[in-house]
């Protein structure tokens, strides 16, 4: 036999209103900074990748120097990678290396795919929802978008150049 007291009383219908009304602005006040910690994270993700990307492409650059300005040059990994005739990776020599001095969408995936090693997910349209960047081309630089075309980010790299660069939207943030 349970007896219930006048103590044992739970919340009333009030209370919880006011203790929902006070969880929902908390967390109306926090969104805004979440998500400036979620832009930044992504910003410096890109830094880190087009960090990568530069070392892979000054790597090659730097055989083809060592090769005496050879049109295609052989990485550690056997790689054999199509070089611009300023001495910068174009192609991979065994799939793309057609429209010298043009860059194209299979030309800048080659370059990704096969130049990092283990490089994030990148693939022309349409990526839906598999891979982390969006690979489009135009002229002679290739361009990588962060999450699947729809991010902030850009890492732009200039074939005839070897420039790495990230274009960002929130360019405030830094």
């Amino acid at each position: 036999m349970t007896i219930y007291s006048q103590s044992n009383k739970g919340f009333t219908v009030i209370e919880l209103f006011i203790v929902i009304a006070l969880l929902g602005l908390l967390a109306v006040t926090a969104l805004p900074k979440f998500s400036y910690v979620s832009k930044v994270t992504q910003k410096n993700s890109a830094n880190a990748t087009a960090a990568i990307l530069q070392t892979a492409i000054n790597n090659a650059h730097t055989h083809w120097q060592a090769t005496g300005h050879s049109a295609i040059v052989t990485l550690e990994d056997n790689t054999h990678v199509g070089m611009s005739i300023t001495g910068w990776p174009e192609c991979i020599a065994a799939n793309s290396c057609k429209d010298a001095g043009m860059a194209t969408a299979e030309k800048c995936h080659d370059i990704w795919a096969q130049i990092m090693i283990n490089p994030p997910l990148a693939k022309a349209a349409p990526c839906l929802g598999i891979c982390q960047y969006l690979i489009t081309a135009n002229h002679t630089s290739c361009n990588f978008q962060d999450e699947q075309g729809k991010g902030n980010n850009t890492i732009i790299y200039n074939m005839m150049t070897g420039d790495i660069t990230v274009a960002s939207k929130n360019s405030h943030l830094f």
